[in-house]
């Protein structure tokens, strides 16, 4: 009878040996380490995303209020830095994240910060739909934060890397079928 309520509960752990794609919401630690270095900002983290906002800011007379403003930032787009990401949940079960697979950032703030220097050559098409002034939006995930992830993940190939001979073995990977979320933690 109630049937369609098992889609609405989620795992907040990784399954550990999953016969078929499981959907998950979970807060894990990063693993991976900072080795991509930011075109905005020169920070390193494991995975970088800049996202290039338009900015539209009104001044109001605000009525009762008194006087103000309005801000709106408009995502033109966004380039993801990096390859892949793994991280772990509280057990320590593993999940491995080709960055491709994520298919939304969803950071602390929607706010932006006016584009200063020169954009990166992956960021310029974005601002041809820009009509006001150019704002950028950055998501660093570095080692050891908390990200929360909202997606599917199922068992899969994948090699572990020890320097040197990397071995083939099974791991928990996102699944291609289905997007993946990454939400940025305090």
């Amino acid at each position: 009878m109630f049937a369609w309520l098992k889609h609405l509960v989620r795992s907040h752990e990784l399954p550990v040996d999953p016969a078929e794609p499981v959907r998950v919401d979970v807060v894990a630690r990063v693993l991976s380490p900072n080795v991509v270095t930011s075109p905005m900002t020169g920070m390193s983290a494991a995975l970088v995303e800049v996202g290039l906002l338009d900015w539209l800011s009104l001044n109001t007379d605000g009525g009762a209020a008194g006087p103000g403003s309005i801000e709106h930032f408009t995502r033109l787009g966004s380039v993801v830095y990096g390859a892949e990401l793994t991280v772990a949940d509280a057990r320590g079960t593993t999940l491995f994240i080709p960055a491709p697979a994520i298919k939304r950032f969803v950071p602390l703030t929607n706010r932006g910060l006016r584009v200063e220097k020169p954009l990166p050559p992956e960021l310029v098409p974005f601002t041809r739909t820009s009509q006001h002034v150019l704002a950028y939006q950055e998501s660093l995930v570095r080692e050891n934060d908390n990200v929360r992830i909202v997606g599917t993940v199922r068992l899969g190939a994948g090699i572990e890397r020890s320097g040197y001979r990397d071995a083939p073995t099974q791991k928990l990977v996102a699944a291609e079928s289905e997007p993946l979320t990454l939400y940025e933690m305090l």
